[in-house]
Formats: structure tokens, sequence, C-alpha cells
């Protein structure tokens, strides 16, 4: 922008004409001034061809109807959104479970706590649920679990890497430990450690490239040792 600025003489000039160019988004004002002299040399300068001087006053932009301002903001709010929500809904795979090689490593680096767990679950045959922030039943004292005991299932958890928790169901023996949950609660996906004992119907030999042929709804295991599996949840 070129503002005040001007490359006219400060004598006062014998004719002025106001000019106005304008040229794409912006408006140019100038004025064209002819220089004159006095005198003599004022006489041999009128007989001369006169050099014109342009005065440029300054250049400003029309201003953005409300409407223009409004479809400014949202076409950069579109370019903020975006990104963001495809971080968001990427953050949903099933690519982010843990691979199988990786949990049976920390199986058999923790079989004792893993058995150790098992033997908790056993004691406690009416706590269904533990999860990292709560339990089912909501107030376990009711059922003889105290605060403590339930400080040392969630120790377990972060060791064993298991950080929702698990499942319990008795009769038959049926305990699902979470590694990983991705989605809502009526469709997503999960993949953790099982202990059954009653075989399951679907056992595959890779968890990682398992998936059911017809895209629905399946449960498959891989299995570890004895009534130890790991699992892989899906609802569509």
């Amino acid at each position: 922008m070129i503002s005040g600025f001007s490359c006219h003489e400060p004598k006062r000039p014998n004719r002025a004409v106001q000019l106005i160019a304008g040229r794409s988004n912006f408006r140019a004002e100038a004025t064209v001034v002819r220089r004159s002299g006095t005198g003599d040399a004022g006489s041999r300068a009128s007989r001369a061809p006169s050099l014109p001087f342009i005065a440029i006053h300054h250049f400003r932009q029309p201003a953005i109807p409300d409407g223009g301002r409004l479809a400014i903001n949202m076409a950069r709010l579109r370019y903020f959104i975006l990104p963001l929500l495809l971080l968001v809904l990427g953050g949903c795979g099933e690519s982010e479970h843990p691979k199988d090689d990786a949990l049976i490593l920390t199986f058999k680096r923790n079989e004792v706590d893993f058995e150790h767990l098992l033997t908790m679950l056993r004691e406690d045959k009416e706590l269904e649920r533990v999860d990292d922030t709560w339990t089912k039943p909501d107030d376990p004292s009711t059922i003889g679990v105290t605060k403590e005991r339930i400080s040392s299932y969630r120790a377990l958890f972060s060791k064993l890497v298991i950080p929702r928790g698990f499942y319990a169901f008795h009769d038959p023996e049926r305990f699902t430990l979470l590694a990983s949950a991705h989605g809502l609660s009526v469709s997503g996906s999960a993949k953790g450690y099982a202990y059954l004992v009653q075989k399951p119907d679907l056992v595959v030999g890779n968890l990682d490239e398992y998936w059911s042929p017809d895209g629905k709804s399946f449960t498959a295991y891989r299995h570890i040792k004895g009534n130890w599996y790991l699992y892989f949840d899906y609802e569509d």
C-alpha cells in the first residue's frame, strides 16, 4: 500500500485534473499536475511541452460484504475441522489393537500373575466387572469386596497391560481380560485374553489376519496353553 506519497512541487499548479483509475479489486486516486514557472523562465517553460506529475494519494480495498466474510470464515474453519475429524475417526480403527505376538509375549513373561488374577476372580464370584474407573456392582462393598481389593485388581491390570479390566462369568467359568477396546457399546471391537473351561467354537491360527467371511459380528480365539486363549471380538 502506498499512502501520503507526492511528487509535485509546492507551487500552485495552473491546471489540475483528477483521475480515478480502477484495477482488479483496488482503486487508486491520482492527481495530474503540470509544472509552470514565473517570469521569463515561466514563459520559456510555457512554450516547452509541459511534463505531468502524478500525486498518488492512497490505495484502498472495497469492503467485503458480511456474506462474503462468512463464506471466508467457513472455508478457513473447514480446513481446521476436517483434519481433526479424520484424526479422531482414525483412532477408532481395529488396526490399533495389539498384535497377537505382543500379547502372547506379555502372557509368557507374566504367567504367574495371570494365574494369580485367575485365583482372585474365583474368590470374588459376585464381582462381574472391574474397569479402570468403574465396577459392577457399583459398590463392591455390598458383596464383601473392599476398596483395597479393587486397587489390587487395578495394579494387576497395569502390570499385565489389560487397562480395561475384566468380565467374569461363572458356571461355567469364562473370564475375559480386555487389552484394548474401540467403538461404542452397540458396535466396535475388543481384543485381549480369555480363560475358558469349554473350548470355543471358532479357534484360528492368527487373529491379526482373520475376519469373518460375511463381514458380520464374530468372536474368534487363538489358543495359548491350557484353558488360556487370545480373543478378538467384533460387533457390526
